[in-house]
């Protein structure tokens, strides 16, 4: 099996990058809105971060942002992106374990897991057709 953290996932993290907004729209805002919603003070974890195009999209809405990746060179990207901003705290996590305190996160979200099953819903869709 491929050690997931040599994977360079570059081209898929720009291409992500132009549809952030539309999916955060789409497919995410449902969810924060009933579960975290906008300036309640809440400390969220962007999960599998990747270069943290949902966490721009909503970084003015939360008090603390945990912007977690297994990719120290995501990680990286993300501490340069928001270098400027106090809000965000950058954490590695290893494929067992992400180093954090217990209860110190209220809500977690993924925005590879909604374009992953966004995906999925669409080819199943097409297939059916």
């Amino acid at each position: 099996m491929k050690d997931i953290t040599a994977v360079d996932f570059t081209a898929y993290y720009k291409n992500a990058e132009e549809a952030a907004e539309r999916q955060y729209n789409t497919h995410m805002k449902q969810f924060f809105k009933k579960y975290a919603p906008a300036n309640s003070g809440l400390t969220i974890m962007d999960f599998a971060c990747g270069w943290g195009r949902i966490s721009k999209v909503i970084k003015d809405n939360y008090a603390k942002i945990i912007l977690c990746d297994i990719s120290k060179k995501a990680i990286e990207h993300c501490k340069e992106r928001f270098a400027n901003d106090n809000r965000f705290e950058f954490v590695v996590n290893k494929i067992d374990e992400i180093p954090l305190e217990s209860n110190s996160v209220d809500f977690v979200f993924s925005a590879t897991f909604s374009a992953t099953s966004f995906t999925e819903d669409v080819s199943s869709s097409s297939a059916a057709a």
